[in-house]
């Protein structure tokens, strides 16, 4: 039986993994205040069980990337003529379900942000830096590509829920 604490707002859920009944289900104790129907929080139970990976197709386990692009100065200027295909290859990437979240950061722009599913640092490497003509043709001068999970926020609560 597996437990853990998933804090939701100010209301604390406990959580267990039923063998019997094979999902994760609400444990009520003296610590936990349960307010709510048992319906939701074993709806609760199970979203806050379910973590920024996701399995792909194959099985293989996903999980979210952080990938920090920095750009060479004058940017916007030296991207124009890699611009319509760096923004292919992200729409690509959304449309696969690999590419969450990306934008440039700065104004005027000196980097970019891109938040991407992936099995492992390889296939990030593999399906965007290699491929993007950013990278190619020299617009970004370093980059990192590193294992992403949020804690907090919007974007934490809907990755719990399936995104």
């Amino acid at each position: 039986m597996a437990a853990f604490l998933a804090s939701q707002t100010t209301t604390a859920i406990a959580c267990r993994f039923s063998l019997r009944h094979g999902r994760l289900l609400p444990v009520r104790h003296s610590q936990a205040r349960l307010s709510l129907p048992a319906r939701v929080l074993t709806a609760r139970c199970a979203a806050a069980a379910s973590s920024s990976s996701s399995a792909d197709s194959s099985g293989q386990q996903q999980q979210l990337f952080a990938v920090v692009y920095e750009y060479v100065p004058d940017i916007v200027t030296l991207r124009e003529p890699f611009r319509e295909e760096h923004v292919q290859l992200c729409r690509s990437l959304a449309v696969d379900g690999k590419m969450v979240a990306g934008a440039a950061t700065g104004n005027p722009p000196t980097g970019a942000l891109l938040i991407v599913r992936a099995n492992n640092r390889e296939e990030v490497i593999r399906d965007l830096i290699e491929a993007d003509p950013y990278v190619t043709e020299g617009l970004v001068v370093r980059h990192s590509v590193e294992p992403w999970t949020p804690a907090v926020g919007t974007m934490a609560e809907a990755l719990r829920n399936g995104l």
